[in-house]
Formats: structure tokens, sequence, C-alpha cells
């Protein structure tokens, strides 16, 4: 045995929602831009039945806003998603301030989280 762990992959939705999220927080998709099923789809080489999904899981953790299930209406992250799902926004920094992070997006939740809502449990490790 060479005492290798097994690879646990995310399912398709997972991934998208990630990488949803990242382009959300990060500001690469700007608030209020409109994100299509078959557009996302597209461009992250997927089907649009993960896009769908991914698009519930964002819309369920108040970062997007869905549309008649064609498309969905980017919201953003916002003081009212940090007040109101303080949990989701400490996992958050997880990534945030993990390796690989860009300056830019480090800054952004330095700013927004730790001046705007003063809360100890979202304060940067």
């Amino acid at each position: 045995m060479l005492g290798l762990k097994p690879i646990k992959l995310l399912p398709a939705r997972e991934r998208v929602a990630s990488a949803l999220r990242k382009a959300i927080i990060s500001k690469s998709i700007p608030e209020g831009a409109e994100l299509t099923l078959e557009n996302t789809a597209q461009e992250l080489g997927v089907s649009v039945t993960p896009v769908r999904e991914a698009f519930q899981i964002l819309a369920r953790d108040g970062l997007l806003e869905v549309k008649q299930n064609k498309c969905a209406i980017v919201l953003g992250v916002t003081e009212k998603t940090i007040r109101e799902r303080p949990m989701w926004c400490a996992h958050r920094l997880n990534w945030v301030f993990g390796a690989g992070r860009t300056e830019a997006v480090r800054a952004f939740f330095r700013a927004f989280v730790c001046n705007r809502s003063r809360s100890p449990a979202l304060a940067p490790p």
C-alpha cells in the first residue's frame, strides 16, 4: 500500500457554485450583472443542469436572485449578506485569506467585513 487517501471529487454543481462565488466575491462579476444558464454553462464547459443547481445554491447564500429559472441577477456581497449570514461569511474568510488569493480580494474583505460589520466572528485570522 502507498498510504494514499482517496480523492474526493466535488459534484459539478459545487464546482460551478464555487467558481461563481469566487468571481462574485472578487467583483470579477459585478453586482447587477445578469447571468444566463446557457452562457454560464458554455463559459464553464458544463451542461445547464449544474449551473441551474449552482444558481439555487448561490441564491440561498444571498449572492444571486434567480429569475424565471433562466437567468440570475448578481446581488454581490453586501452588508446585509454579512449581517444575515455571518457563518457563511466566516467560512468564506478561510478562502479569502488562504494561499493564492489576490491582495485586492483580501483588501475588499478587510474593508467591508471588518470595518462595516464590527463582528469579532468575522475578523480576519
